[in-house]
């Protein structure tokens, strides 16, 4: 877990470095020095090989900073301070790519090269493995339950920073005086942002894991505080110009009673403010209703979280409430505190929670139980109950373990009374019927 935090901290430290370094003017220019005071090449060398440390530790940090670079760079885009100047833009862009596909480059050959290939997405990967129908469809299922909100881990706030983002750059390309370029780049930013958030689904052809789904969150953040943000800006420039027109209307008043303003003049500049007023209401009633929105969404989340908090714990007292029965019952066999015979359990089991839970069988988020793994790694249960209650239990070979689960058929199984036995020089432990 610590190399995980610690990896996400060297991708928003390389992010910040990318920042910084753009902040120079000029910082593309021969002998020019780039923040935090190292030449170019250097601070090339330095992010790629903080994001190398970065992509070795988690595949699903690579689409985190395509979204976090892509956000940076759509932030400087829409800045309203400073001219367009698309070959400053297009050098950053170049700078930033081009350290995405050293790093990225770099992490596959050396961990090719010195270390054993890791499968665990391209494990997952179902192209050519289904029907592409099918994957098609399993695809536009998850995107409309991660844009509605179907699923605990999911939340309605992406389709709607989705939908507002898109407004945006509806209206940057058809209805704002600017550059091709910038629209062209403007939209693009903003494409990848949201595409980082579903990369890793869209490679792999299903719902991954949600542990992988790292940008889902970040992006739904960031594309609400960034609509908001262009929206308030926008209702601050309207102020802006109605506090200009305000001023121009007392000039006016004053000059035309010396004679020297038109009457037509002035009502035109009347009807003027009047339609700047009802902009200006129109837009603070969008602001306020996307503030609305976020904190409604956000307090949804905060109860589904906490109530994944309950969750959990529960499902860890029903565990160890489990494995006290369980001891109870093998001191009840008589063989003292440090049996001499192999322990076996037999099925997986799943504790049952109270309703105020949430459905562990369905929902994947929580974690899953130690019962819920038996027949996966026997052993591994044996070990956890001796390291955390002391007890002194000998575990069996894969041999007896395959003898214990034949002769245990006819066995009851946990709860019912006779589910621990000593049958064959094997204490078993049958804990269901599921093996």
């Amino acid at each position: 877990m610590m190399h995980t935090v610690w990896a996400l901290f060297l991708v928003v430290f390389t992010a910040a470095l990318f920042q910084m370094m753009f902040s120079v003017d000029g910082w593309y220019r021969k002998g020019k020095r780039c923040k935090p005071g190292l030449c170019k090449p250097g601070l090339f060398v330095l992010e790629t090989l903080l994001l190398v440390w970065a992509f070795a530790s988690y595949q699903a940090f690579v689409p985190l900073f395509l979204a976090l670079c892509a956000g940076v760079y759509l932030i400087r885009l829409s800045s309203s301070a400073g001219r367009f100047a698309a070959g400053e833009e297009l050098r950053r862009l170049a700078w930033m790519a081009g350290v995405f596909l050293a790093a990225f480059v770099c992490n596959t050959v050396v961990t090719n090269r010195f270390f054993m290939p890791d499968d665990y997405l391209t494990g997952q990967v179902v192209w050519g493995v289904r029907e592409t129908k099918e994957i098609l469809r399993c695809l536009a299922v998850y995107f409309v339950k991660s844009h509605l909100g179907l699923g605990v881990q999911y939340s309605w706030l992406m389709g709607v920073g989705a939908v507002f983002a898109a407004l945006l750059v509806l209206r940057v390309l058809f209805f704002e005086k600017k550059a091709w370029m910038h629209k062209v780049l403007y939209a693009a930013s903003v494409a990848v942002v949201w595409a980082a958030a579903h990369m890793l689904t869209v490679y792999v052809g299903t719902e991954t894991v949600i542990r992988s789904q790292l940008a889902y969150p970040f992006v739904m953040a960031f594309l609400l505080m960034f609509v908001l943000e262009q929206t308030g800006r926008e209702q601050a420039d309207t102020d802006v110009s109605l506090k200009k027109q305000g001023m121009n209307a007392d000039i006016d008043a004053g000059l035309k009673k010396q004679g020297m303003q038109a009457d037509t003049c002035s009502s035109l500049k009347k009807q003027g403010m009047q339609a700047d007023t009802c902009s200006s209401l129109k837009k603070r009633c969008m602001c306020l209703a996307l503030a609305f929105a976020a904190a409604a969404g956000i307090w949804g989340q905060l109860g589904d979280t906490f109530r994944l908090w309950y969750t959990e714990d529960m499902k860890d007292k029903m565990d160890m409430a489990v494995v006290q029965k369980v001891i109870s019952q093998v001191d009840r066999l008589g063989l003292g505190t440090q049996p001499q015979l192999p322990v076996v359990f037999v099925g997986d089991y799943s504790p049952q929670v109270n309703r105020a839970c949430f459905d562990t069988d369905a929902d994947l988020s929580i974690g899953v139980s130690c019962w819920e793994r038996v027949n996966e790694q026997p052993n591994r249960l044996v070990r956890m109950i001796e390291n955390h209650f002391g007890v002194c239990w000998q575990r069996a070979d894969w041999e007896s373990i395959v003898h214990a689960r034949e002769i245990s058929r006819d066995m009851p199984s946990y709860p019912d009374e006779g589910y621990v036995q000593v049958r064959d020089g094997v204490i078993i432990i049958k804990m269901s019927d599921y093996y």
